[in-house]
This record gives C-alpha cells, sequence and structure tokens, in this order.
C-alpha cells in the first residue's frame, strides 16, 4: 500500500439560529483525484444556509459568526437585489466584513479588500473588478439571484460571478486574524438593499467550474475536423467525408425508438465530391453520393434521399453517365423499413418538358390532373425511375416522403395562395400513388412554412391537409452571435423559433420538421461551431420536432469544401439518441411546453441567471425532459471550462442544473425525491466539438 494521504475540507454555513456551524470531512487520497468533490460539498451544504435580507431604511449588519481567516480562503454567497438600478449609498454596498477585509461594490466596480502586515503595520490590499465586463452590472441589478464567489491565495484574488471569471488581481499574503464575519453594514453610507442567502466561507483555494476567455482571434481547435487548424483554410490533411462519418461515433438509439429518420437537405453530389469550377468524374461523384447516403441512413438515420434538386435529377437521369440517384435507390431498396425521400423545387423546372411549371402555379386544391398539358410530371418521372431501382415487384416499399422546395413563389398570400400549395400536394401525391399504389406511407412537407413572422401570426390552410399538419421552419443561424435572434434570413436564431412555436401550439400544432443549418460560409470560421450547434438542436428537439432536415447551402463558385461540412446531416441524430427511450420521447411528443419565467408571449426560457444560458422544459404528468445550452456570443470566444452550474426554478420545482454548449438534456420526476440521479442528465454521450474528436478526448464538456 502506498502512503496515504488525507485532504481536511471545512466549510461554514448558517443554522437557523444565525450560529456558525463548522463541517469537517476526511477524504483518502483515492479521492482527491477529483477537485471537483469540493464542488460537490460546497453545493449539498449551502443549499440549506439561512437567507438575510436587507435594506436601505433598516438594514442593519449580522454577525454570523467567527471564523480564522489567513491564505487561502474562498467566500461565496447568493446575492438577489432589490432594485434594478445602479445607484448605490455614498460609499457603495458591503456584502461582508471581517477582521480589516471587506467585499464591496461600488458601481461599476466591485472591491476585494484584505490585510497585510508591513512590517508591524496592517495595511489593506484592494483589488478591483469592472463590473461592466461580461454583463457583470446587469447581472448585479436585475432582481434575479446570482452566486458570488471571491477566492484568495498568498498572490491572487479572484471574483467569480455566476460562473463566469470577472477579474484576477495579485494581491500580498493575507494578516492571519481571528475574526468575526459580518454580512451588510451599519455605515449609512454603505447600506445594503437585498437578500443574501447560502453564504460559504472555506479555508481553501477552491477551484470552481469557470469560464476564461480565451483571446480575441482564438478559436477552439476542437470545434473542426481532425487535421484542420482554425482559420489556415487548408482541407488537405482533412478525412474526406465518407471517412469523417466513419470516424464518427454511432448514435446509440434505443431498441424500441419511434422517433423518424431525418431528411436530408444537404445535396449529396456537392457532399459526394462535386465542384461547379472543375471538370468532375461523375461516375467517382455517384459511387461517393452512394456510400455517402448508405451510411447516413445506417449510422445517423437520414432517409436515403433520391434528388435534391428536380432539376439535378433530370440531368443526372438523362445524361447517360452513372446515375447517382438511381445509385442510391438500388442501395435503398435492400433497406424497405428505411424512408424514401423524393425530393423536388418546383420553381427550378422551366427547363423540364413536358412538364409547365407555370401551369400548376394556377392549379388549386379542385383541379384535375387533365388539365395539365403534358401527359407526365417530374415526380412521375422520379417515381417511374424509383420503380425500376427499387425492382417493386420483389421489394415492398413501406414509405415515401415527398419534399417540395416552394422557395421564390408566393408563401403566404398573393396569387391563389394556399391554394397553390395544395394543387402541389394532390398533384404529386396522385402522380406518386399512381406508381406506387400500395403504398403504406406517405408524407409531404414544403420548404419554410412557419406561423410567426414579423407581421404577426402566419397560417396556411394548406396544414390543415391529411397528413401534413406540422410546421417547416427554417433556423439558419450563420454566425455565431445570433443564436437567439429574432430576425430573419441566414441569422435566425432561438427566439425566432420561439415565436414560430408559440403560433404553432396556438392552431394546434405543436410539433414541426425544422430545417437546420450553422451556416455555409465559405470562411467556415463564421459559422457557428458545432457544440454551439448541437446545443440549440438540443433547445429546439424538445420544444416540439419530430424530425429534422440538416441543411446545407452551396452559394455560386466560391463553396465550402465539403470537408468543413461532413458533420451537418450526423448531428441531429446525436441529439435524438439522447431522448430515444419511449419515455422520454413520451414527454417530447405528447407533453405540454412550459411558459418561460416572463410568461411573455413566446418566452419559453426557464431563468437561468445568465442571458446566454437557454433553458426549455416539457411535462407531462410528474415527468420533465428539460434542455439547457451554454451559448457563445461570438465564434473567437472559448471558455475554458464551458460548463456552468446553477439552480433554476421549473414548475416550481427547485433543481440544481448544468449547461455546456453542446445540448445538455435532463429528464426529471417530481414524484421522487431530488438526488444526483434526479434530474439526470441523459445526454452524456454528446461531447464537446467537432464529432470526428470525440474519439480523441475525454472531455464531456
Amino acid at each position: 500500500m502506498g502512503d496515504r494521504v488525507e485532504l481536511s475540507i471545512v466549510i461554514a454555513t448558517f443554522t437557523k439560529n444565525n450560529q456558525m456551524k463548522f463541517i469537517e470531512k476526511n477524504y483518502p487520497s483515492i479521492l482527491i483525484f477529483m477537485v471537483a468533490i469540493c464542488i460537490a460539498i460546497l453545493v449539498k451544504v449551502d443549499c440549506h444556509g439561512q437567507s438575510y435580507t436587507f435594506s436601505q431604511k433598516n438594514g442593519k449588519a449580522i454577525n454570523i459568526g467567527t471564523v480564522t481567516v489567513s491564505d487561502p480562503f474562498t467566500v461565496s454567497f447568493n446575492f438577489t437585489r432589490d432594485d434594478s438600478t445602479h445607484y448605490y449609498p455614498t460609499g457603495g454596498v458591503i456584502f461582508c466584513e471581517f477582521g480589516g477585509a471587506r467585499i464591496y461594490m461600488k458601481y461599476p466596480l466591485m472591491y476585494f479588500v484584505t490585510t497585510y502586515n508591513d512590517g508591524g503595520v496592517i495595511k489593506e490590499s484592494t483589488a478591483s473588478f469592472d463590473m461592466t465586463a461580461d454583463y457583470g452590472d446587469s447581472r448585479m441589478t436585475d432582481k434575479k439571484q446570482h452566486r458570488t464567489t471571491f477566492k484568495k491565495s498568498a498572490t491572487t484574488k479572484e471574483f467569480i460571478l455566476d460562473s463566469v471569471l470577472i477579474g484576477r488581481a495579485s494581491t500580498v499574503p493575507q494578516n492571519p486574524i481571528n475574526t468575526t464575519i459580518w454580512l451588510g453594514s451599519n455605515r449609512i453610507d454603505f447600506k445594503l438593499s437585498g437578500n443574501i442567502n447560502t453564504f460559504v466561507y472555506s479555508p481553501l483555494f477552491v477551484i470552481l467550474p469557470i469560464e476564461v476567455k480565451m483571446p480575441v482571434g482564438t478559436i477552439d481547435s476542437l470545434e473542426y475536423p481532425l487535421g484542420y487548424i482554425p482559420l489556415s483554410n487548408n482541407w488537405t490533411p482533412v478525412p474526406n467525408p465518407v471517412d469523417q462519418l466513419r470516424l464518427m461515433p454511432t448514435p446509440v438509439f434505443h431498441a424500441n425508438s419511434t422517433i423518424e429518420y431525418n431528411s436530408l437537405c444537404v445535396e449529396l453530389k456537392y457532399l459526394a465530391g462535386y465542384n461547379p469550377a472543375v471538370l468532375n468524374n461523375y461516375a467517382q461523384i455517384a459511387l461517393n453520393g452512394k456510400t455517402l447516403a448508405t451510411d447516413l441512413a445506417l449510422k445517423f438515420r437520414c432517409g436515403f434521399r433520391a434528388a435534391s434538386n428536380l432539376n439535378s435529377f433530370y440531368s443526372d437521369y438523362t445524361r447517360g453517365d452513372f446515375c447517382m440517384d438511381c445509385a442510391i435507390m438500388d442501395t435503398a431498396a435492400y433497406y424497405p423499413n428505411i424512408v424514401k425521400d423524393i425530393g423536388s423545387a418546383l420553381v427550378q423546372t422551366n427547363n423540364i418538358t413536358p412538364y409547365i411549371a407555370a401551369e400548376l402555379d394556377q392549379a388549386t386544391i379542385t383541379t384535375p390532373l387533365s388539365y395539365f398539358s403534358g401527359t407526365r410530371s417530374i415526380f412521375r418521372i422520379q417515381c417511374d425511375t424509383l420503380k425500376k431501382v427499387l425492382l417493386y415487384k420483389d421489394i415492398p416499399v413501406d414509405g415515401l416522403r415527398f419534399f417540395e422546395d416552394r422557395e421564390g413563389l408566393p408563401m403566404f398570400g398573393g396569387l391563389n395562395g394556399t391554394n397553390v400549395f395544395n394543387g402541389d400536394y394532390n398533384y404529386m401525391l396522385d402522380d406518386g400513388l399512381s406508381v406506387f399504389p400500395n403504398l403504406k406511407k406517405t408524407g409531404y412537407d414544403i420548404y419554410s412554412m412557419w406561423f410567426w413572422n414579423e407581421g404577426g401570426l402566419v397560417w396556411p390552410t394548406v396544414l390543415n391537409m391529411t397528413n401534413t399538419n406540422r410546421g417547416t421552419i427554417s433556423i439558419y443561424t450563420e454566425a455565431q452571435w445570433a443564436w437567439n435572434t429574432k430576425t430573419g434570413g441566414n441569422i435566425r436564431g432561438g427566439m425566432f423559433y420561439d415565436f414560430s412555436k408559440y403560433a404553432e401550439i396556438a392552431t394546434g400544432n405543436p410539433t414541426n420538421t425544422p430545417f437546420v443549418s450553422p451556416g455555409w460560409s465559405a470562411t467556415v470560421e463564421n459559422n457557428t461551431q458545432p457544440s454551439n450547434w448541437c446545443g440549440m438542436l438540443g433547445i429546439y428537439l424538445v420544444q416540439g420536432v419530430d424530425y429534422f432536415y440538416p441543411a446545407y447551402f452551396t452559394t455560386g463558385g466560391n463553396v465550402q469544401d465539403p470537408k468543413s461540412y461532413a458533420y451537418i446531416p450526423a448531428m441531429p441524430s446525436y441529439v435524438q439518441a439522447a431522448v430515444s427511450n419511449p419515455k422520454y420521447w413520451n414527454v417530447i411528443k405528447n407533453g405540454v411546453l412550459l411558459n418561460g419565467t416572463t410568461g411573455a408571449v413566446g418566452d419559453y426560457n426557464q431563468w437561468s441567471r445568465r442571458v446566454n444560458v437557454k433553458t426549455v422544459a416539457k411535462k407531462l404528468g410528474t415527468e420533465y425532459i428539460i434542455a439547457t445550452t451554454n451559448q457563445k456570443e461570438n465564434v473567437y470566444e472559448y471558455l475554458q471550462s464551458r460548463r456552468y452550474e446553477f439552480q433554476c426554478t421549473i414548475d416550481g420545482h427547485l433543481l440544481n442544473l448544468f449547461a455546456r454548449p453542446q445540448a445538455t438534456i435532463f429528464y426529471y420526476d417530481s414524484s421522487k425525491k431530488i438526488d444526483n440521479t434526479n434530474p439526470k442528465m441523459i445526454s452524456g454521450n454528446i461531447k464537446r466539438g467537432h464529432p470526428t474528436r470525440w474519439v480523441t478526448t475525454n472531455a464531456l464538456d
């Protein structure tokens, strides 16, 4: 046996009679490897601390006990201000004093004062921290509870607010002193107005999960695929998309999962190597596309896609070269239970004969098929081809999903409005069923149908059709700063989704099938990084998603290297796998999305004491599914410890939770005792950074 080392931790908290209580525990060396044990003990003890309320009129300092102060030590407490202004008494606001040391705030600075012995003369060492940084001033005046922590060693002082390191300063050793700890102040010019609770003193420089921002211009390399150095634009050493998908861990779905397969909006021909600026080997591209489609279907639960675009399908099919869509469907024939997607883009079909797009634009729900001049539509061409490659007589087809890209045509109102959609639906469905008369299941989605815009609620009657009662909102976040925006275009974020969800719920359609993308800028560092995008996918899923359309779009000749976005079609499946247990999925599918803390229209955020942490919750009976994410403000901001721990009151239940950038999802049963397994994080398999990095790092956070 080796030498035994013990760690002694003394923690101070308060009993109901306001007396200091010391708790001492010994831990063998086998536990010391986890510094986090300090945090766990602190959290467990301090949650029972006494609450003290102070006001400007009658506030008096409270003697809470005696402690010997020297180096190192940590002081931590929750604080809630009772007004929302930056104005303070003349001297500032004193939170606590012990001996000559004190912690006080005078806008815009927080002060941490300690004493030291200078040749027999006791002097003060003062560290000041700018409260305007990192929203510190707004958090201290928003009338919500925040965790404040002050740490001191012989050489260093730190101020931490809600797990964010606001500042660090050099100092000198504390003069050892046996002292009384006072909360608040009797001095008229330092009166505290607010509430202090769960005060903790520890004779340790406690290692907390703090977040330290890296310098501007620094980007986390783990957010990019293996081999890529941020800002280098050198993709040569990066594995190709086929190899990347095979490097990514397989999402583990519950054996009885009923979650639907995702549908691809990523153009496989680009992912397979097509480049409009070079001479392409179409046969090789087709083979690559077949491999990608197969791996995405079998490993990442994406439907087999025949044609992302009708023109692309038609030109490929009629060119005489190896047809990628035909190759994909040929493989799909051997997996009858995996959904088959038939994509279209009617607005892009003017050059395809005998189909006349203009005629279809004038169709209504009652227009007969005989109205159209051609004897066959492009949908029937697709279905005929599909039938041939599926060897329909021998291999059954369980399901087809039609996807219509109406971008560019009137979406809400205008000429014929919803009648156009209904006409498209009937025509496409009739065509498909005429080829597959024994089809068991058919789905139909129209691109980017959402029910809220800046003008208010929008509800097209098209979604009242059989089989099509869900929206297809597009949430593209082509910039990290827009993660929670309410604007349009390529910078739609969480708030845009919230308002659309409110409209969906109001019309009795609580789920959707959103188009989601982290961006498609040719400068990949401009796009939302995988962890943060994954975090928002978790939020959307819990709010109510049947399945996703992961999306990527090329933008002319300056297209992004496909090695940079191979993860996009795969990422949603990791989030779905976390909730694939029928018990969890039942809450998401049939539960009620809880209103947010403010109660305002379109607010579903459960307050987590930090502006860039989003938390949503679904409830069914006593069961809850809770999703959180800790988002960055820009792509250059990186937090060394990205886990943010907080307390959150959800539906009247005070819960200890944490948020990571990536999807962080909990299951909670209110009928059971709150402990280490309730709430339970169910998304532990989702790791940090790009999925190709997950196999090379053990970092969960």
